[in-house]
């Protein structure tokens, strides 16, 4: 169960504009900021489409993964067990395993803030605020900065914790005739838990309870079963041989980024997959980050013009109902406006380099601004009957 506390505080509606007029240069930075981004945004998203389309073309794969004297310089697929004679150890806790990476995982009991807030217009353009705190205990990967808390002197957390995670990779992994680097290592995944004993830690490190495969450290003077703000759980995973499948520049023994243009191909995925599905991957997740940033720069656009029309609202307030209607029909103004310019953004990008979706887009992007000043004009007064 959590706590919860609630403050109320109110503004005046001199207050309110003031504040609302400071927000202007707020809006003004963040308008402006969405046009850069939805611009390097579309450059990216074209190049790295038009390097993976060329690398799709020309990778070669091998039928086992050995160099090719013939292929230096040259991009290549291959399959293969990535595997090692190495142990890598944690050099704290001295646990480990003949394995490709291991890792440490440390979390502690912690208080965490959450914060809503709800406003209520009053008659006259005052604003009631009520804010509700909330306090509930978790486990965090990260220390929780209480002192920020609104009820610090009541809920605080350790400053610090006495373990951090970490990770570490054995020293040479290879694949065939193939070496690996840390970087390539490290984006194989598929970690699974390594299982240790309290009865098996450094007795120098203090005092330890079992916890579910790995080590409870009672600071806060809890247990697995009943925590306490700052007790902290330790776990263990690893990550051994397994099949990957690779797709770089061969240099010499080594596997590197291949460039193409701008862009540089390197891959690697856990288990047999071919150089298309790698490649249709490697497509799908440049479509999936280009219309993140579209939503990205379409967000910072609208949010930041409704800031330099949020005192239109504010001014109308004086009638509660008049400035809801107000905000709405600026917000939908807002939206509208900053979908048809960041159309238009992107519409001029794409011309470079496909120049008839370019023009679609454009149409589209004019289109959506003409509706948006549509929606600001006021219909046309008939003419009055004759008599």
């Amino acid at each position: 169960m959590s706590d919860s506390y609630r403050v109320t505080s109110r503004r005046s509606w001199g207050g309110r504009i003031g504040d609302s007029i400071k927000g202007i240069l707020v809006g003004v930075v963040l308008f402006v900021a969405a046009f850069p981004v939805l611009w390097l945004n579309e450059g990216r998203a074209v190049e790295t489409a038009k390097a993976l389309r060329e690398g799709k073309g020309k990778v070669v794969s091998l039928d086992r993964p050995s160099p090719q004297p013939a292929l230096e310089g040259d991009l290549i697929h291959f399959t293969g067990r990535a595997v090692t004679d190495d142990e890598v150890r944690d050099p704290i806790f001295g646990f480990g395993d003949v394995a490709l990476q291991f890792l440490r995982d440390v979390s502690m009991y912690q208080w965490k803030e959450n914060e809503r807030t709800t406003t209520r217009t009053r008659a006259g353009g005052s604003e009631e605020r009520v804010t509700e705190y909330t306090y509930e205990k978790v486990w965090s990967d990260r220390v929780i900065d209480s002192g920020r808390f609104h009820r610090a002197a009541d809920y605080r957390n350790p400053g610090s914790m006495p373990y951090s995670g970490d990770s570490w990779i054995a020293s040479e992994v290879t694949v065939g005739d193939f070496q690996l680097s840390d970087s390539q290592v490290g984006r194989i995944g598929g970690a699974e838990p390594f299982p240790v004993r309290a009865e098996d830690a450094p007795a120098s490190l203090g005092s330890f309870l079992d916890w579910d495969g790995g080590l409870y450290l009672p600071q806060g003077g809890g247990t697995p079963q009943a925590p306490e703000i700052g007790d902290v759980r330790i776990g263990f995973k690893v990550v051994r041989p397994t099949d990957v499948s690779v797709v770089g520049e061969q240099r010499g023994g080594r596997v590197v980024g291949h460039a193409i243009g701008r862009r540089t191909i390197e891959m690697i995925s856990r288990g047999v997959r071919s150089a298309d599905e790698m490649f249709e991957e490697a497509e799908r997740r440049n479509r999936m980050i280009t219309w993140l940033l579209r939503g990205l720069g379409l967000i910072l656009m609208t949010f930041g013009l409704s800031l330099v029309l949020r005192p239109l609202s504010v001014f109308a307030d004086v009638l509660p109902l008049l400035g809801r209607l107000v905000g709405k029909v600026t917000g939908v103004f807002a939206f509208m406006i900053s979908a048809g310019l960041s159309g238009i953004t992107i519409a001029v990008a794409w011309i470079v380099y496909r120049p008839l979706l370019g023009v679609a887009i454009l149409v589209v992007a004019v289109a959506a601004i003409v509706a948006g000043f549509r929606l600001t004009r006021k219909p046309a007064a008939e003419p009055a009957p004759a008599s």
